[in-house]
């Protein structure tokens, strides 16, 4: 899987279900391709989201969201609330998906895997958690709350995105390269395209 990866967690705070989604890097577009991906793989967004600190998402200076984002909060119809510091109280159900997939998943990782494989992973533990119990009065399982969890619909195409990736050709004139919720070879000619637009 290389040295590093970053993996993008989202949460429903009523039932608990999460879905994550590696990533190479925390850059705009990046994080775009996998907030959408994470979204499709909940089946819905809520409609609200609440981010950690991340300087992709907002402003240390102002404390407000960035342009960018905001924009991208408005395609999907959610509003974003940037978590406070020091609250952690305050994102008990991500941190708990965290919790899961550091121990459950990362711990387990062998060395030479593929992002493909790593990925398939990640949503074979996730999809598995569903059918974990929450006892509120009744013992009621994760994926059977998050169904009846009111969320919103998405649009049918990802948010317009421009992503730019360094990849090496191989000797058969082949390139490994993202798409929206697919990773594949693409075959080329003289010249490698690194752009993706989505949308």
């Amino acid at each position: 899987m290389g040295e590093h990866a970053h993996l993008l967690v989202g949460a429903l705070a009523h039932s608990g279900r999460w879905r994550a989604v590696l990533s190479e890097s925390e850059d705009f577009p990046h994080l775009v391709q996998a907030l959408d991906e994470v979204i499709r793989r909940l089946g819905g967004t809520a409609p609200r989201w609440q981010f950690d600190r991340m300087a992709t998402v907002w402003h240390s200076s102002s404390g407000q969201v960035t342009a960018a984002f905001a924009a991208v909060a408005k395609y999907y119809g959610a509003g974003v609330d940037i978590c406070p510091p020091r609250h952690g109280n305050r994102k008990g159900v991500v941190e708990k998906a965290n919790h899961s997939a550091a121990q459950r998943w990362r711990r387990t990782v062998p060395d030479g895997l593929t992002v493909v494989q790593a990925q398939s992973g990640v949503d074979k533990l996730a999809v598995r958690m569903d059918e974990r119990r929450r006892i509120d009065g009744v013992a009621t399982m994760v994926g059977e709350l998050a169904a009846a969890e009111a969320l919103l619909d998405i649009p049918v195409r990802p948010f317009p995105a421009e992503l730019e990736v360094e990849r090496t050709v191989s000797p058969q004139s082949l390139v490994q390269f993202d798409g929206p919720s697919q990773r594949n070879d693409v075959r080329v000619g003289d010249v490698c395209a690194t752009t993706w637009r989505s949308g």
